[in-house]
């Protein structure tokens, strides 16, 4: 009976071995580290984080012909990490040693959806791909393609996106800088402002 005992024990601690385990829950907005779901971000958790990025934009100011959030175009990468107030990350490679090559630098929270595109070992524009900075006029993602043309009239030029014929840019001289901004079904999906040649890189380094 005892030898049985000690059978069935030594297969339940086998079997227990055996099982997968049990995997760590995330907390909001989280990836979990197997598989590629993530948590949402509980009601609170959002409304939290739209404060800080409306807080954060309203301190960094319009984006102007020389730049944004104290980033201002021509500026070196370090100088530009040194002033922007959240972290300018790079993809894996990208270090800026290379001056020939050019590259993103994606800024991190609060404020989403920004990228500054390098060239030549410089800052030569800044995209937006979300709701939240604007010009100094008051257009950005979000804005209404009628009253920009309502607004700037015959110094608004218009053309299709080189690779997607539905999307239409408009574009905008300001100073010695340009503003382009892409519409999708009469609004603006995605902007960007900066100096020449960075700003007319329809697929940015691509």
């Amino acid at each position: 009976m005892r030898l049985i005992c000690l059978s069935i024990a030594v297969i339940g601690l086998a079997l227990a071995g055996c099982s997968p385990k049990e995997k760590p829950a995330a907390t909001p907005g989280e990836t979990l580290a197997e598989g590629d779901f993530t948590v949402p971000p509980t009601p609170e958790a959002a409304a939290a984080n739209a404060a800080a990025q409306a807080r954060a934009v309203e301190a960094c100011g319009p984006v102007s012909v020389e730049g944004f959030c104290g980033v201002k175009f021509g500026m070196a990468v370090a100088a530009a990490r040194a002033a922007y107030p959240g972290k300018l990350e790079t993809l894996s490679g990208d270090d800026g040693q290379d001056p020939q090559v050019c590259f993103e630098l994606f800024g991190n929270a609060p404020i989403k959806g920004v990228s500054f595109l390098v060239e030549q070992s410089k800052i030569g524009r800044v995209d937006f791909l979300e709701e939240g900075p604007k010009s100094a006029d008051g257009f950005g993602v979000g804005s209404e393609a009628s009253a920009m043309r309502a607004k700037y009239g015959a110094g608004l030029k218009e053309q299709p996106n080189k690779y997607e014929p539905e999307v239409t840019e408009l574009i905008l001289d300001v100073g010695s800088g340009r503003q382009v901004f892409e519409v999708q079904e009469g609004k603006v999906r995605a902007w960007r402002a900066g100096v020449a040649p960075t700003i007319d890189y329809v697929a940015r380094c691509g």
